[in-house]
C-alpha cells in the first residue's frame, strides 16, 4: 500500500471539511424548521424551549444570565420569558441578592414540559438510530460533544465571554 503524501492528506482534509460543511448545513436547515409541539396542538419557538431547558438544567436565573448562557440577545430572552410567564411555564420573582433584579424559574408545568420534551426527543432518537450499533451512537455523541466544546471555545474567544 502506498504511503499518503502531505498533498494527499491536505486534499483529503479539505474534502472532509467540505463534506462536513455540507452535512452541517443540511442538519441545521432541518433542525431549524422543527418547532416544539405542545399538548393541544400548540407549538413553542426553539428559543423559548431553550430557555426552559436552561432553567431546568441550571435552576433559577436572571434574564441577563439566561441570555449569556444561551448566546441570545437579552431582548429575545425577555420576550420569550414574558410569553412563558403568560402560559404558566415560568415565574418571575425578586432576586433575594438584589431586589431590583428578577429571577426566572420554572413552574411545575414548565418542568413537566421539558421532561416530556426530552422523553419525546429521546424516543425519536431511538427510532432514528435504531439500526445503528450502540458503539456508533456513543462515538457520534462523543464527537458532537467535542465539536460543541470547540464551538463554545471559539465563540468565547471571539466575544470575550467565558462559560
Amino acid at each position: 500500500m502506498a504511503q499518503a503524501t502531505l498533498g494527499d492528506v491536505a486534499s483529503s482534509r479539505a474534502g472532509a471539511h467540505a463534506a462536513l460543511e455540507r452535512h452541517l448545513h443540511t442538519l441545521i436547515r432541518k433542525v431549524t424548521t422543527v418547532r416544539i409541539s405542545l399538548p393541544g396542538g400548540r407549538s413553542l419557538e426553539r428559543s423559548a424551549y431553550a430557555v426552559l431547558v436552561q432553567l431546568r438544567d441550571c435552576g433559577p436565573q436572571r434574564g441577563s444570565d439566561l441570555a449569556a448562557g444561551l448566546g441570545l440577545d437579552l431582548s429575545t430572552v425577555s420576550r420569550q420569558c414574558s410569553h412563558l410567564t403568560e402560559v404558566g411555564y415560568v415565574t418571575k420573582t425578586a432576586d433575594p441578592r438584589d431586589g431590583r433584579a428578577q429571577l426566572i424559574a420554572l413552574t411545575s408545568s414548565g418542568r413537566r414540559l421539558v421532561d416530556q420534551g426530552r422523553t419525546a426527543r429521546r424516543a425519536a432518537m431511538s427510532e432514528l438510530l435504531g439500526a445503528w450499533p450502540a458503539e456508533d451512537i456513543a462515538d457520534f455523541a462523543r464527537l458532537i460533544d467535542r465539536f460543541n466544546q470547540d464551538l463554545t471555545r471559539v465563540h468565547d474567544q471571539q466575544t470575550g465571554e467565558s462559560r
